[in-house]
């Protein structure tokens, strides 16, 4: 990986970078540039749940974690490039975490970035139903609708997700973000710089959630 550390003007770079893998790209509001890290880009990645952000030589991916299993694989034919909890001494999952699912990654390369990406849609793929064995989806089970809420119209909602980001958080609606003034997950008088109702707010805040 390229080193952007201080860069401003590397967002086309990076955006590529994730588009090789297959991840999907947010770009953020620009107000929040000079206030990101190592790396002054408003390129970020999505994938599952999984969030994608480049530091200086590699980049960090957070998620709600990759099954030991799944994990193990990963790490047989790229762990020296996609560093289990950014480990510099490289270790296996089982020998760090010892069991648990792993859900912070240092990636190193483009072919460790696209081999973690594979391995992420492997789990979603994989992922099955505990009560019925059905196929899940960010709106729960395609079968017996367990992780789902049937009586909330998502169609408005496709691409919502709320995001906590630089202590603020924010609406994202078809790549759209909207500033919002609370806790969407606690605040039941919140309102937004587009008056969102609290009802839309909480729906998108809780499909976001069923996807993580």
């Amino acid at each position: 990986m390229k080193n952007f550390a201080g860069r401003n003007d590397a967002d086309a770079e990076i955006e590529a970078e994730l588009v090789a893998s297959g991840i999907t790209v947010e770009r953020l509001p620009e107000v929040l540039r000079e206030r990101m890290g190592e790396v002054k880009t408003i390129i970020m990645g999505w994938l599952h749940g999984w969030r994608f952000e480049r530091s200086w030589r590699y980049w960090i991916a957070q998620g709600p974690g990759i099954p030991p299993i799944c994990a193990e694989d990963l790490h047989r034919s790229h762990g020296k490039e996609v560093r289990v909890d950014g480990n510099c001494t490289c270790p296996s999952p089982m020998e760090w975490l010892h069991g648990f699912a792993v859900g912070l990654y240092h990636v190193d390369s483009q072919d460790g970035l696209n081999a973690l990406a594979k391995t992420i849609r492997r789990v979603v793929e994989d992922a099955a139903c505990m009560q019925c064995g059905g196929e899940i989806t960010s709106a729960g089970c395609t079968n017996c609708h367990s992780l789902g809420n049937t009586d909330t119209d998502w169609s408005n909602l496709d691409s919502a997700r709320v995001v906590l980001m630089m202590g603020r958080w924010f609406l994202v609606v078809n790549g759209m973000w909207i500033a919002m003034q609370g806790d969407p997950c606690r605040d039941s008088s919140l309102t937004t710089e587009k008056n969102w109702t609290y009802e839309a707010l909480q729906a998108a805040a809780r499909k976001i959630n069923q996807s993580r």
